[in-house]
């Protein structure tokens, strides 16, 4: 058994283990603390959520990375090769971004050719002037 704050987990199978007494049916077994998720008997999300963190073996391929990328003599990379990743990094940034921007404007032009075509004018006219008012109390910074 493997002690993390309120929780247990088994080293053989990397499982949350459940509390023998718990203080009120509504509580979670994993921890005694929160409340139940969905159902009686089943763990909180905290406890199910540390129970996946518990389980992932990212920590072991991080470490690994770490270690090979520590072990790398930085005499090797040039000033030129960082400013060449520095600016092909920066560029992804700003096409990424473009992107997005691009993706979220048409998704905007989507839900307003939806919001025309379901809705009824009386609901159209009412949807605008929610917007127009919230655009009034919240002004565009530019």
């Amino acid at each position: 058994m493997q002690q993390y704050g309120l929780r247990t987990f088994c080293k053989n199978c990397s499982f949350l283990i459940y509390k023998e007494r718990v203080s009120h049916i509504t509580k979670c077994p994993g921890c005694n603390f929160n409340e139940l998720w969905e159902k009686i008997g089943s763990p909180c999300l905290t406890c199910q959520l540390a129970a996946i963190v518990y389980r992932n073996s990212f920590q072991s391929r991080f470490q690994s990375q770490l270690q090979q990328w520590l072990a790398q003599n930085e005499s090797e990379s040039s000033e030129e090769e960082e400013y060449t990743l520095f600016r092909t990094k920066t560029n992804q940034a700003i096409q990424n971004e473009q992107s997005m921007l691009q993706q979220r404007n048409s998704t905007i032009e989507q839900n307003f050719g939806e919001i025309k075509y379901k809705a009824t004018p009386k609901q159209t006219w009412n949807i605008f002037e929610n917007l127009s008012s919230i655009q009034k109390k919240h002004p565009k910074k530019q």
